[in-house]
């Protein structure tokens, strides 16, 4: 945050992701150690770098709330997977199959899970965690004839983490 003007009820910040979801939040407690008292007052989709977003109520005398603190938490959405798509099956050896998903605006890195299963089972071992990643795809040869499942998620620089995307399910027939 790099401006509050508690009596307009306006909050500034810098270098948002474009994209992201931002939540502002407000605390009356000073000090809040435990930061458990925090609650949510606007929720924002940033469309530009360098934003203002005005408070649902301006913090003034009369709403007590003059002596607030206030944070901005971001929230990225989860990469949009594009192929392989849910519950492909593939008949191909060697087993090479290239995971892609859409680049996620404001992540520099993404993490890529992938876990195989044994047919008839519901459990799933973990096979690939690439981390690092600064590319929207990933090509692997899959271990063997059998399902599997693929998921990625995004990361900024400074770590913010988006939800991780649904599971997607593949199998292999050979």
């Amino acid at each position: 945050i790099v401006g509050v003007e508690p009596t307009q009820g306006l909050i500034t910040w810098a270098e948002a992701p474009v994209g992201s979801v931002c939540h502002i939040e407000e605390t009356h407690a000073v000090p809040d150690p435990a930061g458990t008292n925090w609650h949510e007052v606007a929720t924002a989709t940033v469309t530009n770098p360098l934003m203002t977003i005005t408070l649902p109520v301006p913090c003034t005398a009369d709403t007590g709330r003059e002596s607030s603190l206030y944070r901005v938490r971001w929230e990225f959405e989860a990469p949009q997977q594009l192929s392989p798509p849910d519950g492909a099956v593939f008949d191909i050896f060697p087993r090479t199959t290239v995971c892609e998903w859409a680049a996620v605006p404001g992540a520099s890195t993404y993490t890529l899970q992938i876990e195989y299963g044994v047919d008839g089972s519901t459990e799933w071992d973990p096979w690939i965690f690439a981390d690092g990643l600064t590319t929207t795809s990933y090509t692997n040869d899959f271990i063997g004839a059998q399902p599997g499942r693929w998921r990625v998620w995004a990361a900024d620089d400074e770590g913010h983490t988006s939800a991780r995307s649904p599971w997607r399910l593949i199998d292999y027939l050979h």
